[in-house]
């Protein structure tokens, strides 16, 4: 049952009785001693409520407010002392959170801004597995040896800074292990007696695998965003927490804002994923629960920063909003403008923008990544399945062995394809439906696909990617923006569903699909079902692009040259230079943050339709579109601001006017424009271009008139009979 907190009448020192009164001076070994101190082992194990109008504890926060000491600034303080902790809401959560994770067996992962205490709370969760259950075995992986060796002294100073009273002796401390308890001689032999618990410290940056052979019953993942591989550091120690399809253990994942360099796709992969991939609860710590400093003197500017009740243990959150949002717009147009919002989030994904690595524009995907909110389309995951009445194909498809058997007796007999929303076993992603192409010269949908080959089905993590693009086909209508995806790994024979999908895809948009010529697995699967003709983009044709290639391919691109990758690189450039606030599937920016870094594969589909939107429209690497000054590519973007109490989003167009001239403002962002943005060698190639077709256009003038005269007229027919003729 909720409770109805009286805020008027709440004191958070009455939940620290051991800190704030005096302790009555039992002699040890006496009833009331013992039974005073069994008092305080219950509210330890049982929670603790202080008051009809105040919450419960839990009895983990309880030990920890009334028995532990940690390192603080103590309210008006200079220097940090050692000392209790004091009360915060923010903390009654955490701990509520981590509580209802053991009883409910699942683990949590936490997003969370810098220096929040998160720490302390991970330390003091694991003193108390070691301190309260005999033999239990706990286990903390770091991503890097200094977060090891910090967990490491934070537990070690709570275990020799504990009250008398729960103090233990110790077996073994070193930077691997901690073990509690003490040795007796019994028949002349040194013996291990007393709690006997451990915790077990490990390092897995370089090599990510798991505590072999432990049972576990808690696994906190410290630092989690500066894993090599996060995931894989997981899986390699899910086996201790455990037990087939039984979980016995609880684990607790958690990284900071700003610390997400390495880790942040795989840390993002399980935030975002499935409960029943990871079973994992995500839990976000906005940087308003607990603004760094909340009363205290704050160790970076050296201003006392006053957010915090100390009576309550509530921050002030609509005054740590403006604070942080002031510094937020001091920052804008600067470096630490992204960092900013990384260390001090104001929404989960303001937590994983990445600030180095890549090739593309990263200001630009990141504010689009920080959009995704603000999607004006309903996105939606699901199947394609194929749909058919006739009985002789149901005959068929009820004795087919494999998914390319299924396909081709479908798509040989005319079945239709139709989409199904599943968000359980969906991989299509998509924003957009098909559209009628009746009238239309060309078809505005296109695709690209990074596929694989049944030789490398577990090579190096990489997965299939296919990407759905709408070209220009209308003023009034959504153009220039993918309108789906498929992210997915499949088993690279005839039974392959990333193929099947994928040429579903194609079937579904009626689009042909532009792959990598050498990938021969997933153009057999086109082939063999007799899809080859209909949806499968013949070799582009690029003469003019500066694109040199000998293959006689019929289908598919050559994208294993220098001159392939410098020409995919420079069209990716332009698309998100141009485009990047089309982009409504965070997963595709995440990609093209990476791309050029590590293996990026939606990049690299995108690289590919943007190749057949060139073969297409045949102009866009030698003259990149000025964007008319009068116009922000920002104007339908924004940010959130508190305004009487409510938050409220305010448009970066509407707030143009009240910048100042800086030209690096976010607000003041202008599209890509070749005359300013381009260097070194693309800006010779650039200028290189302008010179050449200022001389075709020369060329060209001179033959018109030499062919005829000055009658304009005729020229215009032939070239329109002409274009009839070739179409």
């Amino acid at each position: 049952m909720k409770v109805e907190i009286n805020w008027n009448k709440f004191d958070s020192q009455k939940y620290r009785p051991l800190v704030v009164e005096e302790i009555p001076d039992f002699k040890p070994g006496s009833i009331l001693y013992d039974d005073y101190w069994d008092a305080q082992d219950y509210r330890c194990l049982k929670g603790f409520k202080p008051a009809p109008y105040m919450p419960h504890i839990t009895g983990e926060h309880y030990f920890y407010l009334n028995m532990c000491k940690i390192k603080l600034l103590e309210r008006g303080a200079t220097r940090k002392t050692t000392e209790s902790p004091f009360y915060r809401e923010l903390d009654r959560r955490i701990f509520d959170e981590i509580y209802n994770a053991k009883k409910g067996k699942y683990g949590i992962i936490v997003g969370k801004p810098r220096r929040v205490g998160l720490s302390y709370i991970g330390a003091a969760t694991s003193t108390y597995e070691l301190l309260f259950y005999k033999d239990n075995e706990i286990g903390v992986a770091a991503g890097q040896e200094d977060k090891a060796q910090d967990f490491y002294d934070k537990v070690k100073m709570l275990l020799e800074n504990i009250r008398p009273e729960y103090r233990t002796g110790t077996l073994t401390k070193n930077q691997e292990v901690i073990k509690l308890g003490y040795q007796e001689y019994i028949n002349k032999q040194k013996e291990d007696k007393g709690l006997k618990s451990q915790m077990y410290m490990k390092t897995m940056y370089a090599k990510p695998t798991g505590f072999e052979g432990k049972s576990l019953s808690m696994v906190i993942f410290e630092e989690a965003g500066l894993f090599e591989d996060i995931v894989a550091a997981f899986k390699s120690t899910e086996p201790c927490f455990k037990e087939g399809m039984i979980q016995f253990g609880t684990p607790i994942v958690y990284g900071t804002g700003g610390d997400m360099e390495k880790g942040s796709k795989g840390y993002k992969e399980m935030w975002y994923a499935k409960r029943s991939i990871y079973n994992l609860k995500p839990i976000f710590i906005s940087a308003t629960d607990y603004y760094p400093g909340d009363g205290i003197p704050d160790e970076v500017t050296g201003k006392a920063i006053s957010f915090f009740d100390f009576r309550t243990g509530k921050t002030d959150s609509k005054a740590a909003f403006e604070y942080i949002m002031k510094e937020r717009q001091e920052k804008d147009g600067s470096e630490g403008f992204i960092k900013h919002i990384q260390s001090y989030p104001l929404k989960e994904s303001d937590i994983f923008i990445k600030t180095s690595g890549g090739l593309l524009n990263r200001k630009k995907l990141n504010a689009q990544i920080r959009n995704q909110d603000n999607c004006p389309f309903q996105r939606k995951t699901g199947r394609l399945e194929w749909k058919t009445n006739d009985p002789a194909t149901l005959r068929l498809v009820a004795i087919a062995k494999t998914l390319k058997e299924i396909d081709k007796i479908h798509f040989l007999r005319g079945s239709k394809i139709e989409f199904i929303e599943d968000e359980e076993l969906g991989t299509i992603h998509k924003i957009l439906d098909p559209i009628k192409q009746t009238g239309l010269p060309y078809h505005p949908d296109i695709g690209g696909c990074d596929s694989y080959d049944d030789g490398n089905t577990v090579s190096e993590g990489s997965l299939g990617a296919t990407i759905i693009y709408r070209t220009f086909y209308s003023i009034n209508q959504p153009h220039d923006i993918p309108i789906a995806y498929i992210l997915d790994r499949g088993t690279g024979d005839s039974d392959d569903e990333f193929y099947s999908n994928t040429m579903r895809l194609s079937i579904y948009y009626g689009v042909k699909m532009l792959v990598e010529h050498t990938k021969v697995a997933i153009i057999g699967h086109y082939m063999d079902v007799g899809a080859d003709t209909d949806y499968l983009q013949e070799r582009p044709n690029l003469a003019g692009t500066g694109y040199v290639s000998r293959a006689q391919n019929l289908y598919g691109f050559k994208m294993s040259n220098q001159h392939a990758w410098a020409l995919t690189l420079r069209l990716l450039k332009q698309e998100v230079n141009l485009n990047f606030n089309n982009i409504w599937f965070i997963e595709i920016l995440e990609h093209l943050l990476d791309y050029g870094e590590t293996n990026a594969d939606l990049g690299s589909a995108f690289g590919m339709l943007l190749v057949q939107k060139l073969d297409m429209f045949g102009e866009m690497t030698e003259g990149l579109e000025h964007e008319p000054e009068e116009v922000n590519i920002f104007d339908g973007m924004g940010y959130y601001d508190m305004i009487n109490g409510q938050l409220e989003y305010t448009t970066y167009g509407e707030q143009r006017n009240n910048q100042d001239e800086d030209p690096f403002s976010i607000h003041n962002m202008r599209a890509f424009d070749p005359e300013y943005d381009l260097d070194g060698q693309e800006r010779v190639l650039f200028e290189q271009a302008k010179v050449d077709n200022k001389k075709a256009i020369v060329a060209k003038r001179k033959e018109v008139l030499s062919r005829y005269s000055n009658d304009v007229m005729a020229f215009t027919l032939e070239e329109h009979n002409a274009r009839i003729k070739e179409n």
